[in-house]
């Protein structure tokens, strides 16, 4: 083991203790509340995978962090080691397993060439900052909440979520790729956001801790940096307008224009207008048998007995038909 390996080992070991004893020392003195203490080491560890790709050279050295803090945090959660990285609600919360988990995969895909050091590096960043971010603001700020597949999100986490995400894509594009030019990277940074955001808001069971960092990364090298990218944002833009349409109406509540825009701009992106223009016309006969009234149709009378508006499930089951 090199001395520049060994340095990194040391110095990601002593980082994240001491960001878990600040912040646990902020907790005791009640200067925080838990939520906060765990966003602030939740973004404080994303960047440890700077220091990886600043010190350690070989595969096996970049796994020891990542392995190791999955048992470390599931010896945690499970014995309550490390109170400021622990939810206080009765339900546990995997989170601080799934994120080591993350950097594992990626540190494996990066190794193993499926994209280099630094675009893994941007999925771990996006999921340390947005998710960070879009907690932290979303409970302290946010006022319109809406609940997808049993989340409850805002608006302003989503704008959180949003805006970290460009600004990590971003920064890290002008400091890697700088041959791309700066219109490329902006474009490389929204069609991230957008999607980032579309993934963390619709993610079940509390994973997202896994599903945003990998899928950013993975979406970053082949499609955001690939001839997918046009494509790609100009149905998530024509999307938008059809969800907010949908909503403005009161064909959908905020959960499913989210979910709708999600479903057609994979769709129009993967697939085609055709089979946009399909989804397009069913969802749209389906919102005017919903306004029939009940008895004429089972799918309007589920429709009115949900107030109208057609939820993320609907939304999900609207695209398999």
């Amino acid at each position: 083991m090199s001395a520049r390996n060994l340095a990194g080992l040391g110095l990601s070991y002593a980082g994240i203790f001491l960001v878990i004893a600040l912040a646990s020392a902020l907790l005791k003195a009640g200067r925080i509340r838990p939520s906060a203490s765990r966003k602030i080491v939740h973004i404080s560890v994303a960047h440890w995978w700077l220091l990886m790709m600043a010190t350690m050279d070989t595969l096996w050295i970049a796994l020891i962090g990542p392995v190791s803090f999955i048992v470390l945090n599931a010896l945690s959660l499970r014995l309550r080691l490390f109170k400021a990285m622990e939810d206080p609600r009765p339900s546990r919360n995997y989170g601080t397993v799934y994120f080591p988990i993350s950097l594992l995969v990626l540190v494996l895909a990066c190794y193993a060439r499926f994209m280099p050091l630094w675009v893994g590096g941007i999925g771990i960043l996006i999921m340390g900052w947005g998710d960070g971010l879009a907690g932290l603001l979303g409970e302290h700020f946010g006022r319109a909440n809406t609940r997808i597949f049993g989340s409850v999100k805002s608006a302003v986490g989503a704008a959180a979520m949003f805006g970290a995400s460009f600004a990590v894509t971003f920064a890290m594009g002008l400091a890697f790729d700088p041959a791309a030019g700066l219109g490329a990277h902006l474009m490389r940074a929204a069609a991230t956001a957008v999607f980032a955001t579309l993934v963390e808001l619709l993610t079940p069971f509390g994973v997202d801790n896994i599903t945003v960092p990998i899928l950013s990364a993975f979406f970053y090298q082949y499609v955001a940096a690939g001839p997918g990218l046009s494509p790609f944002l100009i149905a998530a833009g024509a999307n938008a307008l059809f969800a907010f349409a949908g909503w403005r109406v009161g064909g959908v509540d905020a959960g499913g224009a989210i979910t709708g825009m999600a479903v057609g701009t994979g769709i129009l992106a993967g697939a085609g207008l055709p089979a946009f223009v399909l989804l397009g016309a069913f969802f749209f006969s389906s919102i005017t048998l919903g306004r029939l009234g009940k008895g004429r149709r089972d799918e309007a009378a589920l429709v009115v007995q949900k107030g109208g508006r057609r939820d993320p499930f609907q939304e999900i089951g609207r695209a398999h038909v």
